[in-house]
């Protein structure tokens, strides 16, 4: 279900955003816990892990195996390499890079 609104006519207000961004931060925080992985993580992957729910939902995270394979032998240079290769990472190269390094260095 949903609601239509003219966003020319009546455009959010700061604070209105500030509520979503909190609703979908949480949404990605929630969906990041629920793999089992997360708590393999340090603190940046971990950031990192809910980044990627937060763009790309857990569905989306979730059908990287190769790369929750990876962190579950603690290879962060395969789990990066993984992220790298992906159509995520085609649509959206620079945040995949960096993304991608900052899980790598951890």
């Amino acid at each position: 279900m949903g609601y239509g609104r003219n966003l020319e006519a009546v455009p959010f207000t700061d604070y209105e955003l500030d509520v979503m961004f909190d609703t979908d931060f949480k949404r990605a925080e929630l969906a990041a816990r629920s793999f089992p992985q997360y708590m393999l993580l340090s603190p940046v992957r971990r950031g990192v892990l809910v980044e990627m729910c937060f763009q790309m939902g857990y569905g989306g995270v979730k059908k990287f195996r190769r790369f929750l394979g990876a962190i579950d032998r603690s290879d962060w240079d395969s789990a990066a390499d993984e992220m790298l290769d992906s159509r995520w990472a085609e649509q959206t190269p620079g945040r995949a890079k960096e993304l991608a390094r900052i899980f790598k260095d951890g």
